[in-house]
């Protein structure tokens, strides 16, 4: 069952992406986000061409170092996201109104678990 997750997660977000939203203008995902979460710190830096997404993930857990994920992703009229990384693991999620915040899941395909995380763009840079 947990295999099917990221089929599941992804044909949400394309069925979510209707035909009359096709008529907006893309969100703009281009910029820098945060997550903070306990002893763990994941930065975001996103860059927007047209419908095509890419970026770097850069995750700190404090006593542990830094990890870099590279992925790429569609970005849909609606504010939706889908983007993975290289190895598999998947990201679908939306990006808020004011585009202040990304909310979404994240699936990592080597453990099977899935993650809630909201993203916000820092207002004081990194590790304030």
């Amino acid at each position: 069952m947990r295999r099917l997750a990221p089929i599941a997660i992804l044909c949400l977000c394309l069925a979510l992406a209707t035909p009359a939203a096709a008529q907006r203008p893309l969100p703009n995902f281009t910029g820098t986000y945060e997550h903070n979460h306990f002893l763990a710190r994941i930065k975001l830096t996103v860059e927007q061409t047209g419908h095509k997404l890419r970026g770097v993930a850069k995750v700190k857990i404090i006593g542990h170092g830094y990890w870099t994920y590279t992925f790429k992703g569609r970005i849909y009229p609606n504010g939706r996201i889908v983007a993975r990384h290289h190895e598999g693991s998947l990201f679908a999620g939306q990006l808020s109104d004011d585009q202040s915040k990304i909310t979404g899941i994240v699936y990592h395909k080597k453990s099977g678990k899935v993650f809630h995380l909201t993203f916000d763009r820092p207002k004081n840079g990194w590790g304030h």
